[in-house]
């Protein structure tokens, strides 16, 4: 005899026989996607890091290298040797495409209790960066470089914006 009551229950059941493995293997796809993708971003942050570490010790040693010339060829320079070297990075710079569309080369010292930037590659302009205060939260990869540390690290830069930095 047919009952519509026995119809609904075998069309439920079989939804879940379908539904319930479906639901499930999508499930397992979507937490192993999640996985590879930050795998992938892990291994990509690295990656640049440790590009950035090696840029900035090759600008390190080529800034070098032209202070150390400076040093002996330089002195009648107007302002010093110090002044001299300062100028062929700032000319270098001013050409310079960058570091991709987001990369930035600075350059700094401290005067007093301020950080003065000599030279800001992206943002604002290359004649005169905005000094920040040493004590300041901002422009902390700057801070850790002129204290002598070095490597990498993620902080706020001198507008307040996170980045890697080395």
């Amino acid at each position: 005899m047919f009952s519509p009551r026995n119809t609904q229950k075998a069309a439920i059941t079989g939804f879940h026989r379908i539904f319930i493995p479906v639901l499930t293997l999508a499930s397992v796809a979507l937490a192993i996607a999640g996985a590879a993708i930050w795998v992938l971003y892990e291994t990509a942050f690295e990656e640049k890091r440790n590009d950035m570490i090696h840029t900035a010790q090759s600008q390190a040693r080529l800034m070098e290298a032209i202070a150390n010339f400076d040093q002996l060829y330089s002195s009648n320079y107007p302002g010093g040797t110090e002044a001299a070297t300062i100028s062929q990075i700032k000319d270098a710079h001013e050409a310079y495409k960058g570091l991709g569309e987001t990369g930035e080369f600075t350059l700094a010292r401290v005067e007093g209790d301020r950080i003065v930037f000599i030279l800001l590659h992206r943002h604002l302009d290359l004649d005169q960066p905005k000094p920040v205060d040493i004590d300041s939260k901002l422009a902390e990869p700057m801070r850790h470089a002129l204290h002598g540390h070095s490597g990498s690290l993620v902080g706020l830069d001198y507008r307040g914006v996170a980045v890697l930095a080395a």
